[in-house]
């Protein structure tokens, strides 16, 4: 996108858990994160970096199988060892594109007692 282009925004309707809506607020209001939208944004847009990603894995992981066979369609077996392969190389790319990374200094600067009661809290959440 150009970067004197405005982005194009549409408005939506979620439904979700009360514990994770709950969780979101309590980060919102620790400072982690300006607002549940942005929490939400940044959740979706790193899936779909991470799933880009994968797909763009799965590509390269047959084209080097294909590669090192005859075989016109490469065994999956082959398929899964190369991804996890090519995923491995690109694990820095992964979590330098991580939006948490950039919410660290506002957890730093939470209170101990209360970071680790959000840690608990999420952990719980997401066990569900």
């Amino acid at each position: 996108m150009p970067p004197n282009q405005k982005k194009e925004y549409r408005i939506t309707t979620l439904r979700l858990p009360k514990n994770i809506l709950d969780v979101m607020d309590e980060l919102v209001e620790a400072g982690v994160y300006p607002s549940k939208n942005q929490m939400i944004k940044e959740a979706l847009e790193q899936l779909l970096r991470n799933l880009a990603i994968s797909l763009e894995a799965r590509y390269l992981a047959e084209q080097e199988a294909r590669g090192n066979s005859n075989k016109k369609s490469p065994d999956s077996t082959v398929i899964f060892q190369t991804m996890g392969e090519i995923l491995k190389k690109k694990e820095e790319e992964i979590s330098k594109s991580n939006p948490a990374i950039t919410r660290i200094g506002s957890i730093i600067e939470m209170d101990s007692v209360r970071a680790h009661q959000l840690s608990r809290k999420i952990q719980e959440v997401i066990k569900k």
